[in-house]
């Protein structure tokens, strides 16, 4: 599932619990419990997503600052002196 519709079903589901605790006394009923293990798996899976874009958009942003660096400057020696030469 995209980020789109693991929100809107964990908003489905956060609904469901709610009313479904809200006629409930106990909130250990295998209904509630089973709801709220559903709704924890989605909230982790939509966490490794955003970490998981979140680690490919920092290595996007290093390739393109790499691909922007100037080339490495050449040294050489003449004469007993160093000397730089720009490219």
């Amino acid at each position: 599932m995209d980020k789109d519709q693991l929100v809107s079903r964990l908003q489905a589901l956060q609904k469901q619990l709610s009313e479904l605790v809200s006629g409930q006394d106990k909130l250990t009923d295998p209904a509630v419990v089973a709801l709220s293990e559903e709704a924890d798996r989605l909230i982790v899976e939509l966490q490794r997503n955003c970490m998981k874009s979140t680690v490919q958009k920092r290595a996007a942003d290093k390739l393109s600052c790499l691909a922007s660096a100037k080339p490495p400057e050449k040294t050489g020696k003449q004469l007993g002196a160093f000397f730089l030469e720009q490219p």
